[in-house]
């Protein structure tokens, strides 16, 4: 078996080019790509992506994945981790064998960096030599850090992961988190060696009784994974707006890989919409800092709070 993915790739190009397609998920379709698995051994795998004219993905990662990306054909560009793209237009002519200048050339993206890809009006398309360190590979657009392409990509992840977001009743939903709000006041609670979690939950009871308390959860196959709690009030300072306070946001650490928390935080956001509140307001703690998320979403940072905890 090969040490590396570079091993693997020179492997792959050196003995004809195996094809051998899994007969699990060889092919998938997302807003920006086609895909076609062309071999996989144990962690090792090689996809075909063949990628839509003038399109850019967004940022994104392959947690635990090594990826090489040689070059086929089209008018592409590679994004670094800090979204430059290395621009190819010096390149865009044939060679002598007639396949495209940059035909065999490589980008990398090593332990799950951050990286992105973008095409012009031909279109494009590359093989991605995959080295999957931790799971069984599947495809790299599965195992995936950052925004999706697009709906159809948010429909995959959910599907191949058995994510699904809902509203529920504050009951029996309090009973079946309360292993999850002890995991939440461990990563960022203040002081937690003076200010014990205890919730009051008859005023959330209260709160729920008048309309005032909505719960967005995340289940996975049914099993609770995280879950988004909003207060909705009119403002005591401004009795005419109806403002919507984040309470608590959690997702479980397993399942903020990939687009899901992305995902849950943008459909809770919306959700929460349909009260037709005039603002939102989110409470974001340095231990778990979102805000990045919030302001690709359109929020600007409002204020910054200070504690003094007196034992």
């Amino acid at each position: 078996m090969w040490s590396d993915v570079h091993e693997f790739k020179e492997w792959w190009l050196k003995h004809g080019r195996p094809l051998r397609p899994p007969f699990e998920l060889p092919t998938l379709t997302t807003d920006l790509a086609y895909s076609l698995c062309l071999y996989r051994e144990g962690a090792f795998q090689v996809e075909l992506y063949v990628l839509k004219p003038d399109s850019t993905s967004p940022p994104h990662k392959h947690p635990q994945v090594d990826s090489v990306f040689v070059y086929l054909g089209g008018n592409l560009e590679f994004g670094d981790k800090d979204n430059i793209f290395k621009s190819t237009a010096e390149f865009q002519f044939e060679k002598e064998n007639g396949t495209h200048a940059l035909f065999g050339s490589t980008a990398e993206a090593l332990d799950g960096e951050l990286h992105s890809v973008r095409t012009f009006e031909a279109g494009g398309a590359f093989l991605s030599f995959e080295h999957w360190k931790d799971r069984k590979p599947t495809s790299v657009v599965l195992n995936w850090e950052g925004d999706p392409d697009g709906e159809k990509h948010q429909g995959l992840w959910d599907k191949h992961n058995g994510i699904t977001f809902q509203v529920e009743p504050l009951h029996p939903f309090v009973d079946e988190a309360k292993e999850l709000f002890e995991k939440h006041y461990h990563e960022i609670a203040e002081r937690t060696d003076v200010i014990k979690l205890d919730p009051d939950y008859a005023k959330y009871d209260d709160l729920a009784n008048k309309n005032m308390l909505e719960v967005h959860t995340i289940r996975n196959d049914g099993k609770l994974v995280g879950y988004s709690l909003w207060f909705i009030s009119q403002h005591i300072h401004y009795k005419n707006s109806l403002t919507v306070n984040s309470d608590i946001l959690f997702i479980s650490p397993e399942f903020r890989q990939g687009i899901t928390g992305v995902k849950f935080i943008k459909w809770s956001t919306e959700k929460i919409k349909e009260r037709n509140p005039q603002r939102i307001m989110f409470h974001v703690k340095d231990a778990v800092d979102y805000s990045p998320i919030l302001k690709r979403m359109g929020a600007k940072h409002f204020e910054s709070i200070y504690t003094i905890v007196r034992e």
